[in-house]
């Protein structure tokens, strides 16, 4: 069942990590509800990618609690977040380059024909239509390494939410900013997440 708009997803409470004795993170606490959009925002160092870490289960918190529904978790595995409806983009991405837009977005879920083949016809014709609905400017057809870092992460949240189709297939998005073409990445993320949140 779909969260209703302002419902409580998730709740961090005092939340921290260390690495070697330097403290990365001091005891974070905020809570998401359906259909809100945060921005984290800091220097490099601050912690934004380690607490984006820890919520998708990469990382493990030295304290805290992480509240998902009606359990509380002292950390979580990827297994977990992926159950729970945690999906996260990194700064790393996993496209392959020498393949088309389409083959990314479909890649392990690839669309077939009654003999089994791959219908990349099928396959470039949703993502083209995905790609539209999350208002992605980007050829299905294109190679993935013909696009900018800022158009790549957008295919991966492309990728993320659009394998049936359906905007917002993932109750709770986390998503770190790219190393290159953040400012344009971040023109088109805003679109995206209107398009989301509808």
């Amino acid at each position: 069942v779909w969260p209703m708009r302002g419902e409580k997803l998730l709740d961090l409470v005092e939340v921290s990590k260390e690495y070697s004795g330097t403290r990365v993170l001091d005891s974070v606490s905020f809570s998401l509800h359906a259909g809100e959009v945060h921005c984290l925002v800091g220097e490099n160092g601050a912690g934004k990618s380690t607490l984006i870490k820890i919520l998708s289960g990469a990382e493990q918190p030295n304290g805290g609690k992480i509240h998902l529904g009606d359990r509380v978790y002292s950390h979580l595995e990827p297994k977990d977040s992926l159950r729970l409806g945690i999906a996260t983009i990194y700064q790393d991405l996993d496209l392959i380059e020498t393949l088309s837009v389409a083959d990314n977005i479909y890649l392990g879920d690839e669309l077939r024909t009654p003999l089994g083949f791959v219908d990349r016809q099928r396959q470039v014709r949703s993502a083209a239509e995905l790609l539209g609905r999350l208002h992605i400017r980007a050829r299905a057809t294109a190679l993935v390494s013909e696009l900018s870092p800022a158009q790549k992460q957008m295919i991966q949240l492309a990728k993320e939410n659009g394998i049936t189709l359906i905007p917002g297939a993932c109750p709770n998005m986390f998503i770190d900013n790219p190393k290159d073409g953040a400012h344009r990445f971040m023109r088109s993320l805003l679109k995206v997440t209107g398009a989301l949140k509808n």
